[in-house]
């Protein structure tokens, strides 16, 4: 939606009350007022969908377990960090973004660890390789995979964009879908990494099992 500037006349008391309750739905003044005026004129409005996108892919998240929920500011983002099965348990993390292109929506997920450990690098380096090597072969249809160049020298990890061009309701579950397959497809990679085939075979094999 494509937003402009008003001015608007508003008792001190009522703005005091809207910057309340906009503190605690972690968003801005004016989109809280943009929100509630949309919901009097039975509007719904791109951040309304795109919260209904992460909320569902939160709720299958947390059915699932295992995933820690950093607040955001916007509506628009959610962030997620998960444990890796290495030595001293570092943190991955996931972070989405949901956007709205043309008449559908997608969801950016970008998976990066950030360390300066050169073994654990490594080790990230050959999972994303391997990762995107068995999606190759199983050609996700209406997607589109960043290399790791695109991030910063200190992150490794890829982005990964979903499309739904036809429903955006089961977004968030293929959304939530997605990165726990990621994340599962991680631990089976550190579990065997002294085992490429191995490992290769566990990925494949999870990878398998949604799609």
């Amino acid at each position: 939606m494509k937003k402009d500037i008003y001015s608007l006349l508003l008792g001190r008391e009522i703005v005091e009350l809207i910057d309340d309750l906009a503190s605690k739905t972690n968003t801005s003044r004016s989109n809280y007022i943009n929100e509630i005026l949309a919901d009097h004129l039975s509007y719904t409005t791109f951040g309304q969908i795109a919260k209904d996108i992460l909320s569902q892919a939160k709720d299958q998240l947390e059915s699932i377990g295992g995933y820690v929920f950093v607040p955001m500011n916007s509506a628009h983002f959610m962030d997620i960090r998960a444990e890796l099965n290495y030595k001293y348990r570092p943190a991955i993390r996931y972070c989405v973004e949901v956007y709205r292109s043309k008449n559908y929506y997608s969801s950016r997920i970008k998976a990066n660890i950030r360390t300066q450990n050169r073994e654990l690098t490594k080790s990230m380096e050959d999972f994303f390789s391997l990762w995107k090597e068995v999606e190759k072969k199983r050609h996700i249809k209406n997607s589109n995979v960043v290399s790791n160049e695109s991030l910063n020298n200190n992150e490794k990890g890829f982005i990964r964009i979903l499309e739904d061009k036809s429903n955006k309701q089961v977004l968030g579950l293929e959304t939530a879908n997605y990165i726990n397959v990621l994340h599962r497809s991680l631990y089976a990679f550190f579990e065997n990494k002294e085992d490429y085939l191995k490992a290769k075979k566990e990925i494949e094999r999870i990878y398998g099992e949604t799609y």
